[in-house]
């Protein structure tokens, strides 16, 4: 398949590594039928590299292309859909690997997007408003895992009596 994508003249990575990471999820899906994890076994083991085959190099290739004129624009929004719906079937199925991994390929090749007007708006503002709203998000986290660690004690308390 490979040497009939090179005979045709592609060119992009993702020609390449699409058919390699469908056949390193083939025994995957063979061995459980629909996709679905296996009670003992981990989403990151078989998953994985076919994730990695399948988003990297398109990732990469997105992040490269420099601007968004003419049909710049394809590639990272055909990458976040595949990535959304990978993310979409590792809820459904429950596994964790093509969940996160669909969320985050999604989140940086929305943020390549977004850099341009990001890099514009923070421009434009004050210098103070950046580190404020770092901070504040600073300080949401830390009042957050305060909270939790709270409960978390609270419960521990209350099995235990």
């Amino acid at each position: 398949m490979v040497t009939a994508l090179a005979y045709a003249g592609a060119n992009a990575p993702e020609a390449y590594t699409v058919p390699a990471a469908i056949a390193a999820l083939v025994p995957v899906l063979r061995r459980t039928g629909s996709g679905a994890a296996e009670p003992r076994t981990n989403s990151w083991l078989t998953w994985g590299p076919a994730l990695a085959l399948a988003f990297v190099p398109s990732l990469v290739m997105c992040w490269l292309t420099t601007g968004s004129h003419g049909l710049g624009w394809i590639r990272p929004v055909a990458l976040a859909g595949a990535a959304a719906g990978v993310a979409v079937f590792g809820a459904r199925a429950r596994l964790q690997a093509p969940l996160l991994a669909g969320i985050a390929v999604a989140v940086l090749a929305a943020a390549r997007e977004a850099a341009p007007a990001v890099t514009v708006l923070i421009g434009v503002l004050p210098g103070w408003v950046p580190v404020a709203v770092v901070g504040a998000a600073l300080l949401w986290t830390g009042a957050t895992y305060e909270a939790r660690l709270r409960n978390l004690r609270t419960l521990k308390r209350s099995l235990a009596a």
